[in-house]
C-alpha cells in the first residue's frame, strides 16, 4: 500500500477503485475526502480515477448519528493542465437519506475546486429529530464558499425555501447571508439573515404580514451551538436566545418594558417538550400572564412526508387572563397552521371549555 501511495511503480493511465470505504472524523473540506497528491505523480502526470460502489462516512451533529454517502459511482478525468473533471452520484444514508449528484473541476496543483451538487428527495431520519423532508435543490461549493441557488424543503409539512451564500463554511467562524421564505395558505414569511461568527454580529429583516421588523445583535459560538444576545428588534424589543443543534435544545426570550416572552424547546424522539412564560403579553387584545409546560407530538411519522398536525398537551403553574386567575388550567388540542381543533381545557373544579 505504501508503494502504491508513493507511486513507486510504472505510471498507470487509470486507477479503478472497487468498493472503497472511507471514514472522516472531521469533515473540514472536500479536500478531506481524498489525499489530492494521489491525483498526480512525482513527474506531475495526472491519472484518471474511477470509483465504483464506494462509501464515505462523516460525523453528524450528534454522537452516534453519522452521515454517509453510499453506492458512489464517480470519475476524476484529467483535462487541460492540472484540471480534473469530477463527476459522481451517490445515495445519502444515516442521518440523511435521498440522492446526491455532483460535478465540477478540481485543480490538482493549487487544490482549488468548483463543484455543483444537486439534492433530490432528501429527508432527515426519525432519530435526528429534525422535522425536514422533501429537501431538494442545487448548491455550489467553491474553495470553502457555498452558494445556495434555491433549496426547497418541508418543515413540519410547511413549504420553505432557502437561498444565499455561506463563506468559510469549513472553518469554525463561518459567515452566513441567507434568505428564508415560508409559504402557506394562511400566511407568508421572509427573513433576511446575516450571521458573522468572526465579528460576532447578527442582523437582518423579518417580513411578516406586510410589515418589516429589522433586528441587530451579537452572536457567539459555532453554527451547531451558538447564543444570540442583546438583539434589538424593531428598536422596541430586546431579545436573546440559545440554540444547541447537537442536543436539540432551543430557547428564546423577548422583552419590552413590562412585557416578557420566554420560550424553551427540547427535542424528544419525534416530539418536543416546551416551556412557555408570558408576562403581560397581549394575545388577540387580551392581557395574559402564565407559566406553562407542554408537549407537541406529530400525528404522522416525521420520516414520511411530514406532519402538518400536532397533538398539543399543556398545563400551567398559573394563568392570569385579563387579571382573572384561572386555577390549575390545562388543555389539549390538535394544532396546525389552520388553528386548534378538538380543544378541551379545564380549570378550577368545574370549569371546562370545548371547541
Amino acid at each position: 500500500l505504501l508503494s502504491f501511495l508513493n507511486r513507486n511503480f510504472r505510471i498507470p493511465t487509470e486507477i479503478f477503485l472497487d468498493t472503497p470505504r472511507l471514514t472522516s472524523d472531521a469533515f473540514q473540506s472536500p479536500a478531506a475526502l481524498f489525499n489530492w497528491d494521489l491525483f498526480r505523480t512525482e513527474r506531475g502526470i495526472l491519472t484518471r480515477f474511477e470509483f465504483h460502489d464506494g462509501e464515505v462516512q462523516f460525523p453528524g451533529f450528534r454522537s452516534g448519528e453519522p452521515f454517509r454517502l453510499t453506492d458512489i459511482e464517480g470519475k476524476a478525468i484529467p483535462k487541460k493542465g492540472d484540471l480534473l473533471d469530477v463527476r459522481l452520484q451517490a445515495k445519502l444514508a444515516g442521518v440523511l437519506s435521498g440522492s446526491l449528484l455532483a460535478y465540477g473541476e478540481i485543480d490538482a496543483r493549487t487544490r482549488q475546486y468548483h463543484l455543483a451538487l444537486t439534492l433530490d428527495e432528501a429527508r432527515f431520519s426519525k432519530e435526528s429529530r429534525v422535522p425536514i423532508q422533501n429537501l431538494e435543490g442545487i448548491f455550489e461549493l467553491e474553495n470553502g464558499t457555498v452558494t445556495i441557488n434555491r433549496i426547497r424543503f418541508l418543515f413540519q409539512g410547511i413549504s420553505c425555501e432557502l437561498s444565499g451564500v455561506v463563506r468559510d463554511l469549513f472553518s469554525d467562524k463561518p459567515i452566513f447571508d441567507l434568505i428564508l421564505k415560508v409559504q402557506n395558505d394562511q400566511f407568508s414569511l421572509r427573513s433576511d439573515i446575516h450571521a458573522d461568527f468572526k465579528r460576532e454580529l447578527v442582523s437582518g429583516v423579518l417580513h411578516l404580514f406586510n410589515l418589516e421588523y429589522p433586528f441587530l445583535g451579537s452572536i457567539s459560538g459555532a453554527p451547531a451551538q451558538f447564543r444570540i444576545s442583546d438583539l434589538r428588534v424593531n428598536n422596541s424589543y430586546r431579545a436573546s436566545g440559545r440554540f444547541d443543534l447537537s442536543a436539540g435544545v432551543y430557547g428564546i426570550e423577548v422583552q419590552s418594558e413590562s412585557r416578557r416572552f420566554r420560550f424553551d424547546a427540547a427535542a424528544q424522539d419525534i416530539g418536543w417538550k416546551l416551556i412557555l412564560q408570558l408576562e403581560h403579553v397581549p394575545i388577540f387584545g387580551y392581557d395574559v400572564v402564565t407559566y406553562a409546560t407542554g408537549a407537541l407530538q406529530p400525528y404522522t411519522d416525521l420520516s414520511s412526508k411530514g406532519a402538518t398536525t400536532l397533538r398539543m398537551d399543556m398545563k400551567t403553574d398559573y394563568l392570569v387572563f385579563e387579571r382573572q386567575l384561572l386555577r390549575d388550567f390545562k388543555a389539549k388540542a390538535q394544532a396546525s397552521l389552520k388553528g386548534l381543533d378538538e380543544l378541551v381545557a379545564n380549570w378550577g373544579n368545574v370549569s371546562e371549555l370545548r371547541g
